[in-house]
């Protein structure tokens, strides 16, 4: 696939879950020496083309906006940015990452936007739905509400059906690999090492 430079775009880190499965607070677990996770994941947003990177959940020392409505998960994170933010965002492309994917790749994020920047609502990767790209248009922030005060999952995926984001083919390795516990941690560092080491 050819380099293409991404539409400028908000990076949102959704950073407000309680970690209940790991037992701890995820953001400020180290994933390298002097890097958390909570920074891996805002790093990725601003290499990817993200010039500003709101932080979803209660994280002073950064831009955040709050849960307005705490244990909602995910969804519930991205429409209290989407509420609070509703003026600044209106239009923009916005790239949703999760805390805790930090094998993700710039290239991945990059080719996310550019396909979302070419479709109408945005995109998604079939073995998502994080990370998403989506455009803050007309109807959007009450689409999100909606899903989220409905009788359904109230999850990203419902909101990938609801928004009709254009799925695109699954990213393929450990770069969708996620971390809910202490020794999914441990493998997925072991998996970063190896990778750092072969180049």
């Amino acid at each position: 696939m050819p380099c293409i430079n991404p539409p400028e775009s908000v990076g949102i880190v959704l950073a407000g879950g309680r970690s209940r499965r790991m037992g701890r607070d995820k953001a400020g677990i180290e994933w390298r020496p002097g890097q958390t996770l909570l920074a891996r994941a805002i790093e990725l947003a601003k290499a990817a083309g993200c010039r500003n990177v709101i932080v979803s959940g209660h994280r002073p020392g950064h831009d955040f906006v709050a849960d307005r409505r705490p244990a909602m998960g995910p969804l519930g994170g991205l429409d209290s940015v989407l509420q609070e933010r509703s003026v600044e965002l209106e239009g923009k492309l916005l790239l949703v990452l999760p805390l805790d994917m930090p094998l993700l790749v710039t290239g991945t994020l990059k080719a996310l936007l550019n396909a979302a920047d070419g479709s109408e609502s945005g995109a998604v990767f079939a073995n998502g739905p994080l990370p998403m790209a989506l455009r803050v248009k007309a109807g959007v922030p009450d689409t999100v509400g909606a899903v989220l005060a409905g009788e359904g999952k109230r999850s990203l995926g419902e909101l990938v059906q609801a928004l009709e984001l254009n799925v695109l083919d699954a990213v393929q390795g450990a770069q969708m690999d996620n971390i809910n516990r202490s020794e999914e941690l441990a493998r997925l560092r072991a998996t970063a090492g190896r990778k750092d080491s072969s180049h």
